[in-house]
């Protein structure tokens, strides 16, 4: 009571300040030592010892509420100097990292900034979810869920200016943190391809460029927070938009995020006397604020986060209210209203002016593709023991599965190895045509003729009768050959020498 009492004497002195001139913990000082000087005025009269010290802690946190509220309901002004419904200054940096990085994005809004990376993968490497309901006997339930997308949003404690001996934790994530990261997830997922992915799709793509229906890659974000005062996570869903798109991912808008606070008349009013000087001055019941920053949101009564893309539809949202009287339906509506308008005028025409369609998607980026092989050719490949496969995949850093009889799936980690696998199964398992020329190397002599490989893995029989000798050819010798015979059944080739050889 007394507190509230020596409140008019003192408002002056913290609501006067033109605290918008200092940054994020040079505000916070000038608070606490403001509040520190009344505190140390009002110590002989509250007569505190030892045992009531808990009660500054108190009091400062109610002085800290009425600064910020009284700021806002009776001068329409914000801590760091902004209007109610004044976003701070956005700025952005799309692909800041280099290849072999997807895609990366770095967003800020005022003192808070988040780098986002986005990681494209194959299938194998999604995230499996063995839910509970797998469980009921159903044959519906025979496969294990997976997810298409998957964010991680991190908070270290340096973001906040704190050192390591000063942070309650070092390592792990926090609750905080992976309620953080499904959100994201929740909103960015309705835009990323999600559909079932169908072999007979990838044999059609581009593998260079795949189409959104096609598109076969598990897209993975990571968000870290280099800087915080307040929306990290709203900052997070607009920096994860510009890397989704920076790293290829065919998502058809941008999503933005933003944060509305809101301040009511019983913010600035003590329960203990009721009304007081400030609540006679006709003021409004309460007012938004767009945009709040760590100290709003800790000083205010709601903390709304609403993600939408600017066309009118609204793909998440998360409502924390700070005060046990709750929040009204027209304070939903008004909030709902404002973070759209703001979402659709401000944040998205500023994204799109760093990047509105995504990109071709980086040659460094994995690849899935699916490529048609003749049946009768197909042993080419799987005989002794898939030899020729296994051999392929080696060279080629890649992963080849046999779908069916006639079709093979190529997982690679980059569009240079899948050329390369590709390019070696069509040749060995390509068409051979009666008098073509190949360069080949002489892999065996035998009595009856000699073997030569005119591409890796496929050998040609180069006949004795063609006026060959142990003594004419040598292991490892390349020669020029032109094929004579070619049965496709039984993928024998059969071989002489080209003129140019025979001159030799």
């Amino acid at each position: 009571i007394q507190l509230n009492a020596s409140w008019n004497d003192y408002k002056e002195k913290f609501t006067l300040i033109d605290y918008s001139k200092y940054s994020k913990h040079e505000r916070a000082q000038i608070l606490s030592g403001n509040t520190r000087k009344l505190l140390s005025a009002l110590d002989s009269t509250l007569n505190l010892d030892e045992v009531s010290k808990p009660i500054y802690a108190l009091a400062l946190s109610r002085l800290k509420r009425k600064v910020v509220s009284d700021l806002a309901l009776h001068y329409n002004l914000r801590i760091d100097g902004r209007n109610l419904h004044e976003i701070r200054e956005l700025r952005a940096v799309v692909g800041i990292l280099p290849n072999p990085v997807h895609g990366s994005a770095i967003f800020g809004r005022g003192e808070s900034q988040v780098l986002a990376t986005c990681t494209n993968g194959i299938p194998e490497s999604s995230l499996q979810i063995d839910s509970s309901y797998k469980y009921i006997p159903h044959p519906s339930n025979i496969q294990m869920d997976s997810n298409r997308l998957q964010v991680a949003y991190e908070f270290p404690f340096w973001c906040t200016g704190e050192s390591e001996l000063e942070a309650k934790r070092s390592s792990g994530y926090s609750r905080r943190e992976i309620g953080h990261g499904m959100m994201i997830q929740n909103a960015l997922k309705q835009i990323v391809p999600n559909g079932k992915i169908q072999y007979q799709d990838l044999i059609t793509q581009n593998p260079r460029n795949p189409s959104r229906q096609q598109f076969p890659l598990h897209t993975h974000l990571h968000n870290l927070v280099t800087s915080s005062d307040g929306s990290t996570s709203m900052a997070s869903v607009c920096a994860s938009s510009l890397a989704l798109m920076n790293a290829g991912v065919p998502v058809p808008y941008h999503i933005a995020g933003i944060a509305i606070g809101l301040m009511k008349r019983s913010d600035s009013v003590d329960e203990t006397q009721g009304k007081t000087e400030d609540s006679q001055r006709g003021t409004e019941n309460y007012v938004l604020l767009s945009d709040i920053n760590g100290l709003e949101d800790h000083c205010g009564s709601m903390d709304m986060k609403v993600c939408a893309n600017g066309k009118g539809g609204i793909f998440c949202i998360q409502l924390g209210i700070n005060d046990q009287s709750g929040i009204t339906l027209e304070m939903f509506e008004n909030g709902m209203k404002l973070a759209s308008n703001l979402i659709k005028t401000q944040i998205i025409p500023f994204m799109n002016t760093h990047i509105e369609f995504p990109n071709a998607l980086s040659d460094h980026s994995p690849r899935l593709h699916c490529i048609e092989v003749e049946p009768l050719l197909m042993p080419l490949l799987t005989s002794q023991q898939r030899l020729q496969l296994r051999r392929i995949e080696t060279e080629s850093n890649t992963k080849c599965t046999l779908l069916s009889e006639n079709h093979i799936l190529i997982a690679s980690h980059n569009f240079y190895s899948l050329q390369q696998a590709i390019e070696s199964i069509r040749k060995l398992t390509g068409e051979v045509y009666i008098g073509e020329t190949f360069h080949g190397t002489v892999q065996s002599i035998s009595n009856f003729g000699a073997f030569i490989e005119i591409f890796p893995g496929r050998l040609g029989l180069l006949h004795s009768s063609e006026n060959v000798s142990k003594k004419s050819l040598q292991i490892g010798q390349q020669v020029d050959v032109i094929v004579t015979e070619y049965d496709p059944i039984q993928g024998s080739i059969k071989l002489k020498l080209s003129k140019h050889h025979q001159n030799q």
